[in-house]
């Protein structure tokens, strides 16, 4: 349907939108420092750590809203499937009816 179309466009282009944030947040990282942590160097530290977080949780976002439409997607495919068959069997039955009708 239009309606069904329209939504997964939208989703698409939201879960698009998602992975583009968390690749910027991914390139913008500063690697976390390899030196020992001192009363100097934590604050630095705890920066980068809470970037690092940031980026994850950008990257899981992206992930989980594709997933989820993937998900859906996947249903809906498996009940057109079911309601294609279920046309068929139907459109079957009409012209075996139909036929008899006939002879």
């Amino acid at each position: 349907s239009p309606w069904l179309e329209a939504d997964a466009s939208d989703r698409e282009r939201e879960a698009e939108a998602l992975e583009e944030a968390a690749a910027h947040a991914v390139l913008g990282l500063e690697p976390v420092p390899d030196k020992e942590v001192g009363p100097g160097s934590l604050a630095i530290l705890l920066k980068t750590l809470s970037s690092h977080g940031c980026a994850a949780e950008a990257n899981y976002s992206a992930w989980t809203a594709r997933s989820s439409l993937a998900r859906e997607l996947s249903c809906v495919a498996e009940m057109k499937e079911e309601r294609q068959g279920q046309l068929e069997a139907l459109t079957a039955t009409i012209t075996r009816g139909a036929s008899d009708r006939v002879k």
